[in-house]
């Protein structure tokens, strides 16, 4: 097997990685907070009211948006990169040369604002797209 195909694999793992940590830590929540300043948190954040015309949703119903849109999104690109890592076309370079450009900024900005195991999930992904568009050669 070709380096840049065990590098994209590599790539896909952590976008997998990404999106079951994601949804398992999304499904999986607690009843009771450790500290009750948190509670008074997700009290706010339930009470919050958003009137978006004709309805009012609450923060935490848009957090939970937020949360699933990127679980479904991360899939996406999870299945787009397994759906195009089997074929063979010319513009295989440009993909992953997209690839990398879009993992390297998600890599920023989970660098400045999430916790570690995201940073490792997609820090996993960014080394494997990196990796790809630099040992990439026409099959």
């Amino acid at each position: 097997m070709k380096r840049y195909k065990i590098f994209h694999i590599v790539a896909i793992i952590g976008i997998i990685l990404a999106f079951i940590g994601h949804t398992i830590g999304h499904i999986i929540s607690f009843t009771q907070p450790p500290k009750p300043e948190e509670q008074q948190l997700f009290d706010m954040l339930s009470k919050t009211m958003v009137q978006t015309s004709p309805v009012a949703v609450n923060m935490e119903d848009i957090l939970d948006c937020f949360s699933w849109t990127f679980s479904l999104f991360a899939l996406f690109w999870a299945c787009i990169n397994i759906f195009f890592f089997r074929l063979s076309f010319q513009q295989k370079k440009g993909f992953l040369l997209l690839n990398m450009v879009f993992a390297l900024i998600n890599m920023v900005i989970e660098i400045k604002y999430a916790f570690l195991p995201p940073q490792i999930c997609f820090g996993i992904s960014t080394i494997g797209f990196v990796g790809a568009w630099l040992f990439f050669k026409e099959d």
